[in-house]
């Protein structure tokens, strides 16, 4: 996984632990954090899904490949804030 600026995330530090927030998004995608102190966040959530190929050396072979990758967003939450943020990178 990659953050802005094409820097690769290393093993995180436990001590940044408390600090880590994940919710699981609703059918349609979205996803909601309640409850978060004002400040500055990388939100990032994998997306994944399938395309069928086809058999170059036998046509009628059909095959699902996955593909995807993580989309991501820097955010700023101000005291008492709500923000909606689209996650396209």
């Amino acid at each position: 996984m990659s953050v802005p600026g094409g820097q690769l995330l290393q093993a995180g530090d436990e001590r940044a632990r408390p600090y880590f927030h994940e919710t699981i998004a609703d059918s349609d995608g979205r996803f909601e954090f309640t409850d978060l102190p004002a400040g500055e966040y990388y939100l990032g959530s994998p997306i994944f899904w399938e395309i069928p190929h086809q058999n170059t050396f036998n046509p009628a072979d059909i095959y699902m490949v996955e593909t995807g990758g993580i989309a991501y967003a820097r955010v700023t939450v101000a005291p008492g804030e709500r923000k909606k943020v689209v996650l396209t990178q």
